[in-house]
């Protein structure tokens, strides 16, 4: 098997893409067991289904894009078995069960939560981030999720929030994050997400260390709200 043979080679990096018709490639034993990498990158059409042994002691970033995973949960199982992660990455990636994703790590400084399809079946998926250390943060699109910080994010720098559509249970989950997120000092905001701002039952946090705000909005409406708001929540 090629992949065999270039785990021959002592390689620290490792990119599987796959284009090919019909059914989904499922990643070998071999790579989960291969403890040298430092960088993995899977795109398109990969089944990620870790075993039950594996370990990544040397770690630092792992991509998923357009990847097909076993379960939500099996994120979780990756994690924790990656102790010095620094960047995860998952872009427009399918699940076919489960409907609790967690992200954790204890060194995990970069995250990107881009366009996934986070409903399964009736039940709504809850995403929960345990990362301490975490400085830049990326949510696109996370429209169909509940999203729970376990802690306040005290080094965030850099933070990217867009939503697809907003109604209360979303909008409500939205303000739950930016409250864990107030020490950010550059803040990027969508239409739909900066919309959301213009709400009278709900009371955002002090941004402290806000230097940079940016709103994509359509609407000179929305723009005031924004500007409004923040304005009247920094020292």
């Amino acid at each position: 098997m090629w992949i065999s043979k270039a785990l021959e080679h002592n390689e620290k990096c490792l990119s599987l893409e796959f284009r090919f018709n019909g059914g989904l490639y499922e990643l070998l034993p071999d790579i989960c067991m291969y403890e040298r990498f430092e960088v993995l990158r899977f795109k398109c059409r990969i089944l990620v289904d870790i075993p039950e042994d594996f370990y990544f002691s040397r770690l630092k970033v792992i991509e998923f894009c357009y990847v097909t995973f076993s379960s939500y949960e099996c994120v979780k199982e990756i994690l924790l078995e990656c102790p010095v992660l620094e960047v995860l990455v998952i872009k427009k990636c399918k699940w076919l069960s489960g409907h609790r994703l967690t992200v954790c790590g204890s060194e995990l400084r970069n995250l990107t939560l881009k366009c996934n399809e986070w409903s399964h079946g009736q039940k709504r998926l809850k995403i929960l981030i345990d990362t301490p250390a975490l400085e830049t943060l990326k949510i696109t699109d996370s429209t169909l999720a509940d999203i729970y910080v376990k802690d306040t994010l005290e080094n965030i720098i850099t933070a990217h929030i867009s939503v697809g559509v907003v109604r209360m249970q979303i909008r409500e989950s939205l303000f739950e994050l930016l409250d864990n997120i107030y020490d950010v000092e550059c803040l990027t905001l969508t239409d739909k997400a900066a919309g959301a701002l213009d709400s009278v039952d709900i009371d955002l946090p002090i941004f402290h260390n806000l230097v940079k705000i940016k709103a994509k909005v359509k609407d000179p409406e929305e723009a005031a709200v924004v500007w409004k708001r923040f304005r009247m929540l920094q020292d």
